[in-house]
């Protein structure tokens, strides 16, 4: 390539190959472009080849939209004493929480300074979302140049969120004190996972001390002091649903007549959202089937092929893989694969279209333990977790994780509904498909409560 030695570039190629062998099914997960997935795929199944100069090019923009990034927004008309803070997110999930928390800070007069260390699906979005932000590069790892930041003035709060791997978020929960000076460091637990992701946070003697949690209500509160029993319980604050900033509920009505009409989806219809997993994240669960979600979706739409069995009505199946499954198309494509009533249909609910989008379309939402089932009822939608009793299924994984104080909990939230089985679900869905949409559950002002946590 011109302007790179070959020794450069054989470096290059060989770093690049490392982190795809390492990472490949993240970097596929977010890459939409086709070509773009095919480098990846042949680059990194391939160490031998040798890469045409355009390639190189949309080999590099590829990784540098994974690598760690830092910015910076300074306001000097901040009051007295007002705080530097840090931020770090990664995926979608932190991202949406996130988002609206920089915004918050961006506007806040108590905070004067704010650093925001970002990568994947954050990295990629966080120069248009926030024009205001100046990129740090100097010459050291991020590392080195947040220390360089905290060199210059001291940062008083660093706030991370986890809910996937290689992100920055190890920066803030295993050196925002030592490393960087902050006087405290909070965790958003943004989900209804596994506190910490990769981390499990909590479990690692390495980890400094968590000054608060963020949490999304009181189901999250107990969840969070289910799975850190001996973390403070007055420090693990239910604040409300960051994300929810981003439900954009105003466009309810607008996104489900557009988005119904793209998709050849009738007015009158009854629409279900599948919302797929991933089954290689289910690997270290005990009994689970190697393809669970393959698995549960086959039962899915069996029971949902019951449903329709029972009536007249025109059915839809709107199917939303996640971008990392590998058998994504086996999904989408079920409606050309299976023999459906007539009046079933099954829509590919995939990107472009967004999150928004195919839930206002829908009537209920079904997935085997999705975020998106808690986000249902602020959203003004119903929810059903697929936790499936039998061999391979989700059901006593979903059990023995949330146990039977919890699950009681999940099933005493309106519009929140748990099926055992497909036939469960067919009889779930034949109950609240005769009911009107419900209406959304309003969400508190939960940005105002975290910045006076983090800037007080």
């Amino acid at each position: 390539m011109e302007g790179v030695s070959l020794e450069g570039k054989a470096q290059h190629n060989k770093d690049a190959e490392k982190f795809l062998a390492k990472n490949k099914g993240q970097v596929l997960g977010v890459l939409e472009d086709p070509a773009e997935r095919e480098l990846v795929q042949r680059f990194s199944e391939d160490s031998a080849e040798i890469l045409s100069a355009d390639d190189e090019r949309r080999l590099t923009d590829i990784l540098e939209r994974f690598e760690t990034k830092i910015f910076e927004h300074e306001k000097p008309e901040a009051d007295p004493g007002a705080k530097r803070v840090l931020v770090t997110s990664d995926n979608p999930g932190s991202w949406n929480a996130v988002k609206p928390l920089i915004a918050a800070l961006e506007q806040d007069a108590r905070c004067k300074s704010v650093i925001a260390v970002v990568s994947g699906v954050a990295g990629k979005q966080f120069e248009e979302a926030y024009p205001s932000f100046g990129r740090v590069q100097g010459e050291k790892t991020v590392l080195g140049d947040a220390i360089s930041l905290a060199d210059r003035e001291p940062i008083d709060a660093v706030v991370a969120s986890v809910s996937d791997k290689n992100g920055p978020e190890d920066l803030a929960l295993f050196g925002g004190k030592g490393n960087l000076g902050a006087r405290k460091t909070f965790f958003i637990f943004e989900g209804y996972g596994g506190v910490g992701g990769a981390f499990n946070l909590g479990t690692k003697d390495q980890m400094e001390k968590i000054d608060g949690i963020f949490c999304n209500d009181p189901f999250a509160q107990a969840l969070v002091h289910k799975l850190l029993p001996d973390y403070p319980t007055d420090h693990i604050y239910a604040t409300g649903t960051l994300a929810a900033e981003g439900f954009e509920l105003d466009k309810a009505t607008e996104y489900r007549a557009e988005t119904r009409a793209k998709l050849g989806i009738g007015t009158d219809a009854f629409a279900v959202l599948y919302l797929g997993d991933v089954s290689a994240d289910y690997a270290k669960v005990p009994g689970a089937h190697p393809n669970i979600n393959t698995k549960t979706f086959e039962e899915t739409l069996a029971g949902i092929e019951t449903f329709v069995g029972a009536g007249k009505r025109d059915v839809a199946l709107i199917v939303r893989p996640h971008p990392r499954d590998p058998d994504k198309e086996k999904l989408v494509n079920a409606g050309e694969n299976e023999r459906l009533p007539e009046n079933l249909s099954v829509k590919n609910g995939s990107r472009p279209f967004s999150i928004n989008e195919v839930a206002y379309a829908s009537d209920v939402l079904v997935s085997i333990a999705g975020t998106e089932n808690f986000f249902a009822p602020a959203r003004g939608r119903r929810s059903i977790f697929l936790a499936y009793d039998g061999p391979g299924f989700a059901g006593d994984a979903f059990r023995s994780f949330y146990g039977p104080e919890l699950i009681e909990a999940i099933r005493q939230t309106p519009g929140v509904f748990i099926a055992s089985s497909s036939a469960e679900l067919a009889e779930i869905l034949e109950r609240i498909s005769k009911e009107p949409l419900p209406t959304p559950v309003g969400t508190s002002a939960v940005v105002a409560g975290v910045l006076d946590k983090i800037l007080g």
